[in-house]
Parts: C-alpha cells; sequence; structure tokens
C-alpha cells in the first residue's frame, strides 16, 4: 500500500526504517553531481518500476557510528535484511555544538559504494542557545539584522556547518540538505512563525552557503509538517527548493494514504522530487 501510494502519486520517499534500495538507471559515478542527481530524483516517478528510496538516520554529531560497526542502525538494517537502504541521514549537532567529522565520514563512504545521504540541521536557536533541541522562541527579523548578536550567534554557527559541507564538496558528495524541519510546526524556535519571516530566514540561509560559500553540491529539502494546513504559506519559492518532503507521525504497523499529508496535492504541482519522513 504504501510503495503503491507513493509511486503513483509523487515520486521519491525518504522513509526512516524501510528497507528498499533503488539503483535503476542510476547516474554513473564520474557524472554524479548535484544536477545528476537532481534529474534522476525528477525521473523516479515515470520508470514504472513500483519501488521507492528508503533512508535511515543514523545519530548525531560525534555519536554518529561507522558503516561497519554492528550498532550502525543501516548496518542493523543490512544484517537483518541482507539490503542496503539507498540514502542514510545525519545531523552535524550534539546539542549546541557542530561535530561534522563522523557523519561526514559516513557520507562519504556511503557515497562511494552508491548511496544518498542527507544532513539534517538543527540549528541552535540564538536567543535560548542551552534549548533543548531547536526548542524555544526567537524573533526571526533579529537573527536577520546584521546589527544583532542573535545573527552573530547564528552564523557563526552556520560557518561551522559550512566547514563541514565543504568537506563534502571537495570528495565529490552530493548533500540533501534540510535546514529547516517541520517547519509550520511550532516546536522548533523557526517553526509556526510569520510565514514571511520564515522564508526570509529559509532563503538567506541558501543565499549564504550557496553564493557566499560557494557550495554547489547541495540539495535544500522543504518539509512542512503533516500536522497542519500552512504549507503552502511557508513554501520558500522554486528558486530555493529542489526536493519536498512530508514529516510524518505514523505508527509502523499502521498504513499510509492521502489524508495522513495534507496539503500534497498542492505541492505536488510544483514539480519537485517528493518524499516523506516517517517517525513512530
Amino acid at each position: 500500500m504504501l510503495n503503491k501510494f507513493l509511486n503513483s502519486r509523487a515520486g521519491t520517499a525518504f522513509i526512516l526504517l524501510a528497507i528498499l534500495c533503488l539503483q535503476c538507471n542510476y547516474p554513473s559515478a564520474q557524472n554524479r553531481d548535484r544536477e545528476a542527481v537532481l534529474k534522476y530524483l525528477s525521473k523516479l516517478p515515470g520508470n514504472n518500476s513500483g519501488r521507492l528510496i528508503s533512508g535511515q538516520f543514523e545519530s548525531w554529531g560525534s555519536a554518529v557510528k561507522a558503516l561497519d560497526d554492528k550498532e550502525n542502525y543501516l548496518n542493523i538494517i543490512h544484517q537483518k535484511t541482507g539490503k542496503w537502504v539507498g540514502l542514510v541521514g545525519a545531523e552535524y549537532h550534539n546539542g549546541q555544538e557542530v561535530n561534522y567529522e563522523k557523519p561526514n565520514q559516513l557520507f562519504e563512504e556511503y557515497w562511494k559504494q552508491g548511496g544518498f545521504c542527507q544532513l539534517y540541521l538543527i540549528m541552535t536557536n540564538p536567543a535560548e542557545p542551552t534549548s533543548n533541541n531547536g526548542g524555544g522562541k526567537c524573533d526571526i527579523n533579529l537573527v536577520l539584522n546584521p546589527t544583532n548578536t542573535y545573527n552573530k550567534y547564528f552564523y557563526n554557527e552556520l560557518d561551522k556547518v559550512a566547514d563541514g559541507l565543504t568537506e563534502l564538496q571537495k570528495k565529490g558528495v552530493v548533500v540533501f540538505l534540510n535546514p529547516f524541519a517541520e517547519a509550520t510546526a511550532n516546536w522548533f524556535w523557526w517553526g509556526g512563525t510569520n510565514p514571511a519571516d520564515f522564508i526570509a530566514l529559509y532563503q538567506s540561509v541558501h543565499d549564504y552557503l550557496v553564493t557566499k560559500k560557494g557550495l554547489d553540491n547541495l540539495l535544500f529539502i522543504y518539509e512542512p509538517s503533516c500536522t497542519d494546513n500552512l504549507a503552502l504559506q511557508y513554501y520558500p519559492g522554486d528558486k530555493y527548493v529542489d526536493i519536498i518532503g512530508f514529516s510524518l507521525f505514523v505508527d509502523h504497523d499502521k498504513e499510509l494514504d492521502a489524508s495522513n499529508i495534507q496539503n500534497y496535492q498542492q505541492l505536488k504541482k510544483f514539480g519537485k522530487p517528493m518524499g516523506t519522513e516517517k517517525r513512530k
């Protein structure tokens, strides 16, 4: 049911805890740049294979385990199924610290083996640096104001993230970057705010990484929550979004249907590769 629903209506799915790796018509090693990967993703809905790309989140920052570690989640799936998932996810942050060494090692290895890599960013709240996991509230206008201390805090941290992404760029690794997960919900400091403020923040981060830092190995994800109908209001624009994803909170033994994803049909019209992040 899940495979049929996703592939008949959109295309690419990145589903936590799934076990299928898709390799058909995959770009060759010497041609796996950003544009080739995006072209590959965009063509998946028309391949009539009835299959999808699945993924698994590994861990955060220094807690990320090497692929050959028996406690690495991708390895656990492989041990149980004999299959490798198509995408690995990780985060650079450990609390307020940016630690990209172990995530990058895992990304580089998985990329060399033919897999995709997705980086989540849970940026520290500049107004409440000790808040847990991006929580609390923050005035985005102050973050974007160059004269405010929030701006300095935020972009100093983003510089560290850019350092990690630059290392991956030098290795030829294309990164699916999810800078502001669940943007329409209110549990992260950037979420549930004035849509215009969120869009300005998203666009600023995109331009900072792509233009100022010169990163050409990023595919940007826009990920609204499925628990509301605000996704269109927060959409940052076609120029800034490469992939649209949805965050789902569904028990692993429950079927997924169209009623679980609000705004699905409207966002589908943008013509972007689409996927879901399923959380138990």
